[in-house]
Formats: C-alpha cells, sequence, structure tokens
C-alpha cells in the first residue's frame, strides 16, 4: 500500500474517462456561436488541463474572445446530458478509491473542472462518501499549476501533514507543475489526456498506466530528507 497520506487526484482524464464528453460540449458551443475548431485544436486544449474559460479563450478567434463567458455558460447548460450519457469512470476507479480510503489514506479530488459537474459525477458513481473534500475551478480561487491553490485550499485542510506526505495524481502537465511548484510528489496517469512527450520531459515523480497501480505506489526513499514546504 502507497506510503503517502493524502492522495489529490485530477478528475478529468485521471479518474474519469470524460473527454468524449468534453470534444463534444466544446464543438457543440463553438457551432452555436458560428464557429469551427479543429480536432487537434481541441485535443491541445483538453491536453492542457486549463479550466473551460482558458479553453474558449484558446479555441475562439481573437475578435469573439469577448464571447467566452457566454460560451462557459452555455457549455454548462449542455454538459449534464452529455456527461451522463458518454462518460464513465476508468477501470479500477472506484476500487482504488475505496481500498486507499480504507488504508487510511485521505482522498481530495483536485480538478479545474467546475464543482456541479463533479460533484454530480461523484454521487452518480457513489463516490460522494468515499472522497474527502472536491476542489474545484470556483469563483475567485487560485487552479492548477498555480502553487497558491496547494498554500490557500490543500494545506489549510491537513494542517498537521507535511507536505512530504502529499502525493499529486493527474494526466496533464497542469497537474505535474502544480505538484512541483507546490513541492509536493508528482504522479504521471500516462493513460489520460495529456501531452505524453510533456509531461514525461517534467519528470514525475511516478508514472501509472493504470489506477489500480497506485495501491502499490511506494514513497521515494529521500521523501522523509525533503524540505516541509507547506507556507504557515
Amino acid at each position: 500500500m502507497s506510503h503517502f497520506d493524502v492522495f489529490l487526484f485530477d478528475y478529468d482524464g485521471t479518474l474519469a474517462a470524460t473527454r468524449n464528453a468534453v470534444v463534444e460540449c466544446l464543438s457543440r458551443t463553438l457551432g452555436e456561436r458560428g464557429f469551427v475548431a479543429s480536432p487537434a485544436e481541441i485535443a491541445a486544449v483538453v491536453a492542457s488541463g486549463v479550466p473551460l474559460e482558458g479553453a474558449f479563450a484558446a479555441l475562439l478567434p481573437e475578435e469573439a474572445r469577448t464571447d467566452a463567458d457566454e460560451c462557459v455558460r452555455r457549455y454548462r447548460e449542455h454538459y449534464p446530458e452529455v456527461d451522463r450519457e458518454r462518460s464513465g469512470l476508468f477501470d479500477g476507479a472506484a476500487e482504488t478509491l475505496a481500498a486507499l480510503r480504507a488504508a487510511g489514506g485521505r482522498i481530495v479530488v483536485l480538478s479545474n473542472k467546475g464543482r456541479v459537474a463533479i460533484e454530480a459525477a461523484l454521487e452518480r458513481f457513489g463516490l460522494q462518501d468515499t472522497v474527502d473534500a472536491v476542489l474545484a475551478a470556483d469563483p475567485g480561487a487560485p487552479v492548477k499549476p498555480d502553487p497558491a491553490v496547494f498554500a490557500r485550499r490543500v494545506s489549510p485542510l491537513f494542517r498537521d501533514l507535511p507536505s512530504q506526505a502529499f502525493v499529486m495524481v493527474g494526466d496533464t502537465s497542469a497537474d505535474i507543475g502544480f505538484a512541483q511548484a507546490a513541492g509536493i510528489a508528482s504522479c504521471w496517469a500516462r493513460y489520460g489526456y495529456g501531452d505524453g512527450a510533456a509531461c514525461l520531459a517534467m519528470k514525475p515523480d511516478f508514472i501509472i498506466g493504470a489506477l489500480p497501480e497506485m495501491l502499490s505506489l511506494q514513497a521515494p526513499a529521500s521523501r522523509d530528507a525533503l524540505p516541509d514546504r507547506r507556507t504557515p
């Protein structure tokens, strides 16, 4: 069993296979505004792990970027139904979270996705009681890869634990970059939607090819020698 105490899991592309729903809703929303993005453009945005506002800022023509907020609103109207039809957990997700929790681990979903969508999905999948906290793209809150996410949102929930006790598990460079900037361990979920070359180049501490591999993840031998980087 893993030697970490707190597991920070990204949602899209890490716990749940949501790419089809995300791509459909992005394309549909852009189409309503008279715009078309290529599959490669949409794939790049999904791989980046940016929040919706950043996704539409990247996909809309420069002269239409003032429409980004309206696009976000429309996307969120489309998403619930499409998500129910086209998304599901990755194999072993529920079992892995339950096993980590049973062994004393704390589970946090740390995502740049909207809170409503995450909480609805967790309830649909029966995971709401397995997860200790959901930290989503709430208004005014920092998002990954900003290390302020750890100082302002994560650390206050676990004030008795040093930074060495945490591991961030995610599929994109935003997840790895956040972990490295915050001074916590990083685990790349290579089965997800991130840019593989970019993520490998960042040299994450761990790489998993499936979620159940988290159960045998061992903290690095040097973990106890790492400084505690928590913000007081």
